[in-house]
């Protein structure tokens, strides 16, 4: 092992860069459909990799998405999953639905 070398500041900064990642966002109001709508993100590590989920909170409904390679990936699927949720239930229309999942 390395002599003069900090690990404990190595291994500190780590855990916590890794345990920041994985926390959500602080919201941001987004509108779908007329709604006003908050999304968040969190980055987590699973199998070694970065990956990102996403939330997508509207009125009760929330629409997610896991496993994303970035995040504006997280966010739009979180909002597309959102989006079928509230059409399966009738508040968004077919139009509506089409034109966030194309």
């Amino acid at each position: 092992m390395a002599t003069g070398f900090d690990w404990t500041t190595v291994a500190t900064t780590a855990a916590s860069y890794i345990y920041h990642i994985h926390q959500w966002t602080d919201a941001q109001t987004v509108e779908i459909c007329g709604r006003s709508c908050n999304v968040q993100i969190k980055g987590r590590i699973h199998k070694l990799k970065l990956v990102w989920d996403g939330r997508c909170e509207c009125g009760g409904i929330v629409g997610s998405a896991r496993h994303n390679n970035d995040q504006n990936g997280a966010i739009q699927n979180a909002i597309k999953d959102y989006v079928i949720k509230a059409g399966h239930i009738g508040l968004i229309t077919p139009e509506e639905i089409q034109k966030y999942t194309q």
